[in-house]
């Protein structure tokens, strides 16, 4: 078995927010981008998607995201993408990533500007489940 190193890379473009709700703490985004990186011995795969659908809470802290797995993109080969969705994440089954959590750190966001936040959740991929901590 090959070793691979999977990193997940979360850009959540909030910077237009739904504003009907923002005056209750809840930002949404039609547009977030994700993406991720595998690190193998025989070679490295990265690729992203903007199609990323998200939901802050800043009162509870709460949050979510869901993106359409086959929507990756920036794989090293065509081939290599079609093995990705049909293969191993098995979209056709499978067609989401979901990723639901809580936020660690208390967010202000009286200004505009970019925020780095921790949040620890549950990562659905392939119908498996995994806590992890994304920052």
């Amino acid at each position: 078995m090959i070793p691979v190193i999977l990193y997940l890379i979360l850009l959540l473009g909030f910077s237009e927010p739904d504003y009907s709700s923002a005056s209750d703490g809840i930002f949404k985004t039609e547009t977030g981008k994700v993406g991720f990186v595998s690190k193998a011995s025989l070679e490295n795969i990265k690729a992203t998607s903007d199609k990323l659908r998200g939901v802050i809470d800043i009162n509870s802290r709460r949050l979510a995201f869901t993106v359409p797995v086959s929507t990756f993109e920036g794989f090293n080969s065509p081939l290599q993408k079609t093995h990705f969705n049909e293969n191993y994440l098995q979209t056709a089954i499978f067609p989401n990533a979901n990723f639901e959590g809580k936020l660690i750190d208390v967010v202000s966001l009286q200004k505009d500007g970019t925020y780095n936040v921790k949040s620890v959740g549950k990562l659905t991929i392939h119908g498996v489940g995994k806590e992890i901590m994304v920052s």
